[in-house]
């Protein structure tokens, strides 16, 4: 019996094993032992726990931007669609956009995607949000480009076609690929809706390139077509053209000379 449950002090006598009590009321005297304490962690050990929590906050951060921004992107969609209904008659170019492919996503891999001869890399590369969520086929945005450089374009004359490419742009600048459909939206007949929510993620865009801090003569060009081109607002105080043209500035500051 253990004198710990019992709360009592062994008493041994010289050379035996078994304590006076247990002895007297014949018991199995069970010495119970002192509990090992476990080792102390070393530095290397919990540096290593405090990596993992940290890329855990991390996830869980990104996982809370997410649903954040999927949110704002169905408030903009559900104010979008009360500005102007949707058309109900779909073009025939629209339906035969749709059909070559089931998804814009699928679409754009089997057109857009780069020749790195890499096909895992490949697969795991995402398009913009403006293709997921205005649901661009890779026609689509083809289209949209030519109605840029032919609409816009010659009035100020800042891309080149043969550089500007979606194929190109959609990889290597995703903010300028966005800012160019988001700015041809307005002329895209098809889908009368497209333009307020198109700008919506070329100003999410422009956000992000400040925090990534990325500096390219892509992201200065993207700046420059969003401070010229802005959403028409009703109030003078509303409109941020001036801080978007300040920052192209900052950013050709980066640069030479042309």
């Amino acid at each position: 019996m253990s004198r710990r449950l019992r709360k009592v002090k062994c008493e041994f006598k010289r050379g035996e094993s078994s304590c006076r009590r247990c002895q007297t009321g014949g018991h199995q005297c069970l010495a119970r032992s002192r509990k090992k304490r476990k080792a102390a962690p070393t530095h290397e050990d919990l540096q290593a726990k405090a990596h993992y929590q940290d890329l855990q906050i991390q996830q869980l951060l990104l996982e809370f931007d997410k649903l954040k921004a999927d949110n704002r992107i169905r408030e903009s969609m559900t104010r979008a669609q009360s500005i102007r209904p949707p058309d109900i008659k779909k073009s025939l170019m629209l339906r035969r956009w749709s059909s070559t492919a089931r998804t814009p996503e699928e679409s754009i891999k089997q057109n857009f995607l780069p020749r790195t001869g890499n096909q895992t890399s490949n697969e795991t590369l995402s398009p913009p949000d403006i293709v997921t969520y205005c649901e661009l086929y890779a026609e689509e945005i083809v289209y949209l480009f030519k109605m840029f450089f032919d609409r816009v374009n010659p009035f100020f004359s800042i891309l080149d076609p043969e550089l500007h490419t979606p194929e190109n742009l959609i990889w290597t600048c995703p903010f300028l690929f966005t800012v160019i459909c988001a700015v041809a939206s307005r002329y895209y007949e098809e889908k009368p809706t497209m333009y307020m929510m198109a700008m919506e993620f070329a100003r999410d865009a422009a956000g992000r390139a400040l925090i990534d801090g990325s500096k390219s003569v892509d992201v200065c060009q993207a700046y420059l077509l969003m401070s010229v081109y802005p959403v028409p607002k009703k109030k003078w105080a509303e409109d941020r053209s001036w801080l978007l043209m300040g920052v192209a500035i900052r950013y050709a500051d980066y640069h030479d000379p042309l």
